[in-house]
C-alpha cells in the first residue's frame, strides 16, 4: 500500500539552471524526498513550449559511448567505490577520485577538450553530470532513476 500523503502549494521560479527556486520554506519536519508537480503557463496558442537542451540529451542518452560504458560497471561500482566520483570520456572508465574537484583537475589535464561523463558513485539515484569543455558549453546535467 502506497503511503498516504499531503500536498502543499506554494509558488517558484525556474531559473537559468532549469532548478527550482521556492518562494518560501516548505513546513516539512526532516529531510526527506518529496514529489513535485510543476504547473507552468502554455503560450499565448495554448501550446507547451519547446523542450529544453536536457530532454534532448535525455533522449539521445542511451547512446552515449560513456554512459553505456558506465551502466555495464555500475553494480561493481556500487559495491567497490561507492561514496567515490568516477569519470569516462572516449566510452571508458577514466578516473576514480573522492572528490570532485579531483575528478575536474584529472579530467582538464588529461581531456581537456572532450565532454566526459562523471557521475557520484552511490546507492540511491543521483544527476548524472556530463562534463563539456568550458570553451565549448557550459555543464548541464540530467536526472535519472
Amino acid at each position: 500500500m502506497e503511503n498516504a500523503m499531503t500536498a502543499i502549494e506554494m509558488t517558484a521560479t525556474v531559473d537559468e539552471h532549469h532548478q527550482l527556486q521556492l518562494d518560501g520554506e516548505l513546513p516539512v519536519p526532516d529531510s526527506m524526498r518529496v514529489r513535485v508537480i510543476v504547473l507552468y503557463p502554455l503560450d499565448e496558442e495554448g501550446r507547451e513550449p519547446d523542450p529544453s537542451p536536457e530532454v534532448e540529451v535525455a533522449e539521445d542518452l542511451a547512446a552515449d559511448p560513456n554512459f553505456i560504458a558506465y551502466q555495464r560497471e555500475k553494480e561493481a561500482l556500487k559495491s567497490d567505490h561507492e561514496g567515490k566520483y568516477v569519470a569516462y570520456c572516449r566510452g571508458r572508465r577514466v578516473a576514480i577520485a573522492d572528490s570532485s574537484q579531483e575528478i575536474a583537475s584529472a579530467l582538464d589535464s588529461r581531456f581537456p577538450d572532450e565532454a566526459c561523463l562523471v557521475k557520484l558513485i552511490s546507492r540511491e539515484p543521483r544527476k548524472i553530470v556530463f562534463r563539456r569543455p568550458q570553451k565549448l558549453r557550459p555543464a548541464l546535467s540530467v536526472e535519472r532513476r
